[in-house]
C-alpha cells in the first residue's frame, strides 16, 4: 500500500504469499528511513491494501504516534500500531486464533482495535478517516458506512428543558434541553441532537425521566468483538402533578365495584380507556392496566389496603 511517513519512519501494509490467504505472511512493516532498514514487522490476518492514518495526538504525553490500518480480509479488522523512533518490535499486539481445514493455529498480530461483526464484516479497502473527536469513519465491501469512536463515560444534563413541571398525561417537551457526552478519551461535546426519550404520556412514576443515547451497535471489549454496548443514559428530574383519583376509573368521586368492572372490561377489550381514566386505572403504577390493577381495586374496596402502590411510590 501507499506508505504513511512521519519523523523518519515509514508504515506500509505488505501482502503475504497468498493474496487472500489468512495469516499467510501479511503484515505491517515499519521502515527506519535514515538507516534504510526494516525496524520491525507485525503480522495481520489480511494485507492492508490502503494507506494508514497517523495521529500525533498523544505524542506529547507518550512520545509515540498511533497508526491505523484495515485488513483487506473478512471481517476487515481495524488495527493500530503504537510507535516511536528506535522501536524494534510492536508494543501493542493481539493473539488471534484461526482454524483452517480442521487445524487451529494462534498468531500474534497488530492490535485489533475494532472488528466489524455480523452484516458489517467484509473485505476493506478504505483508508481510515478521523474527526476532531477521534471518531474513525470507514466503509468496507459490506456496503455499510461505519463510525468507531471513543466510549461515552457519562451523559450530563447541562441545561434543563424549559418545562420541568407536568400534569400526568402530558408528554415531555424537550425545548431548551442540552445534553453533553463525556468520552473516555477526555473530550466532551453537545449531543442534544442525538439523544432520545419516551414520548408516552407522563405518569406519577416519571419523576426520574430517562434520556438515552442509543445509537452504538456493539464494541470490542477485552479482546472480544461484537460485544453489546450498554446505552448511556442520564435522568432528568421532573415534577409530575396529578388531579387523578387513583382507582376512580369512571370519575364519579367514588371507588367501588363499578371501577373494578371498568378495569376488567378494558382488559377484555369491551371498553376503551384513555387520558385520566387510564391513569386512574393504573393503580399499581407499572404503566400497564391488567389484572393486578383490578385485584388492587377490589382489595381497596374490601379494606385490605388503604393506599395503592402508585401512591406509595409518590
Amino acid at each position: 500500500c501507499t506508505p504513511t511517513i512521519y519523523n523518519g519512519r515509514a508504515y506500509v501494509g505488505v501482502s503475504g504469499t497468498s493474496q487472500f490467504g489468512a495469516y499467510s505472511g501479511h503484515n505491517i512493516t515499519v521502515i527506519d528511513i535514515p538507516n534504510w532498514e526494516i525496524a520491525y514487522t507485525v503480522r495481520t490476518q489480511g494485507y492492508p491494501q490502503t494507506s494508514g492514518v497517523l495521529t500525533t495526538a498523544y505524542q506529547a504525553e507518550t512520545g509515540c504516534v498511533y497508526v491505523y490500518f484495515f485488513d483487506n480480509y473478512t471481517p476487515g479488522k481495524l488495527r493500530v500500531l503504537k510507535d516511536k523512533p528506535g522501536q524494534t518490535s510492536a508494543s501493542l499486539v493481539s493473539v488471534e486464533a484461526y482454524t483452517d481445514k480442521g487445524t487451529t493455529k494462534t498468531y500474534e498480530t497488530a492490535y485489533a482495535l475494532f472488528t466489524p461483526d455480523g452484516n458489517q464484516a467484509q473485505y476493506a479497502i478504505c483508508s481510515p478517516i478521523v474527526d476532531a473527536y477521534g471518531t474513525i469513519y470507514f466503509k468496507n465491501d459490506s456496503a455499510y458506512l461505519m463510525a468507531v469512536g471513543s466510549t461515552i463515560e457519562s451523559l450530563e444534563i447541562t441545561q434543563n428543558s424549559e418545562k420541568m413541571t407536568y400534569q400526568a398525561g402530558e408528554v415531555f417537551d424537550v425545548t431548551g434541553l442540552r445534553v453533553t457526552a463525556h468520552y473516555s478519551n477526555g473530550l466532551s461535546r453537545d449531543v442534544t441532537e442525538y439523544v432520545t426519550w419516551s414520548e408516552e404520556p407522563l405518569t406519577a412514576n416519571d419523576t426520574d425521566f430517562i434520556i438515552t443515547m442509543p445509537y452504538v451497535m456493539y464494541q470490542n471489549q477485552n479482546g472480544t468483538a461484537g460485544v453489546d454496548y450498554p446505552e448511556p443514559f442520564v435522568a432528568l428530574t421532573l415534577t409530575i402533578e396529578s388531579d387523578v383519583t387513583y382507582g376512580d376509573v369512571n370519575g364519579d368521586a367514588t371507588i367501588n365495584m363499578v371501577d373494578a368492572s371498568c378495569i376488567l372490561q378494558y382488559i377484555n377489550g369491551a371498553v376503551q380507556l384513555s387520558g385520566n381514566e387510564l391513569l386512574a386505572a393504573d393503580v399499581s403504577g407499572d404503566s400497564t392496566v391488567n389484572m393486578m390493577d383490578a385485584s388492587l381495586v377490589l382489595q381497596y374496596i374490601n379494606g385490605i389496603i388503604t393506599v395503592f402502590p402508585v401512591q406509595s411510590e409518590e
